[in-house]
């Protein structure tokens, strides 16, 4: 008899653990990452991108800072849009990934350039002039006053994205009597020394005629 009670002890023990091991909750929640910083960081044309942190926690496994996964680089000689990939992981598997959005700005390339202007067409010849180069509220948009040698009031606005630059089609105001018309355009620039090196543009005069400028930037 007491072989027997031993037995049926064992069993019921046994039992009950079977019980409450199945009745362990399964971890379905994926870890959270939060980013130090925010999740949209501008740096400027040549500054060094150091990232500014991050944590990660589980709630059944605790601080899993360590195990985050950092993929994703910023060439900050480059104007553009980056992203930076955070992905973490629990020990049951559940997985959490998170992105930050990292803008090098245009807005070193700003100052007071000496222009030399090649143009052929209606206005044909050498012509040199100051322009004078201003950020706007945007990235990668830059503000050129004087575009051209049309004069002061003449702004033209240029868009940088990666390595190009690009004028946007547009029909600046303020452009002397007879040669209103509409601008296009494309132009380099050096990341190293954040300079405008040239513009390459086309005017379509609304009067009729059109020339065509390969302009040569010297930053002062």
């Amino acid at each position: 008899m007491k072989k027997s009670f031993v037995l049926v002890l064992v069993l019921a023990i046994a039992s009950g653990l079977v019980f409450f091991s199945g009745c362990k909750k399964d971890d379905t929640t994926a870890p959270v990452i939060t980013l130090i910083g925010g999740a949209t960081v501008y740096i400027d044309l040549g500054q060094a991108w150091v990232d500014p942190g991050f944590t990660a926690e589980d709630d059944e496994d605790g601080d899993i800072t360590a195990q985050v996964v950092v993929t994703g680089t910023v060439d900050n000689k480059v104007v553009n849009e980056y992203m930076i990939t955070y992905t973490v992981a629990d020990d049951a598997g559940n997985e959490t990934t998170i992105e930050r959005k990292v803008y090098v700005r245009a807005e070193l390339l700003k100052g007071t350039y000496d222009v030399t202007d090649v143009v052929t067409g209606a206005n044909a010849g050498t012509y040199t002039y100051t322009v004078t180069i201003d950020p706007s509220s945007d990235y990668n948009k830059l503000l050129f006053k004087n575009f051209g040698g049309f004069g002061a009031t003449v702004t033209v606005s240029i868009t940088i994205s990666g390595t190009n630059v690009t004028i946007p089609s547009q029909s600046p105001p303020g452009m002397p009597p007879g040669f209103e018309g509409t601008i296009t355009g494309f132009g380099t620039y050096d990341g190293n020394t954040k300079e405008i090196k040239n513009i390459t543009y086309t005017v379509n005069y609304t009067a009729g005629g059109t020339d065509n400028g390969v302009a040569a930037y010297d930053k002062l």
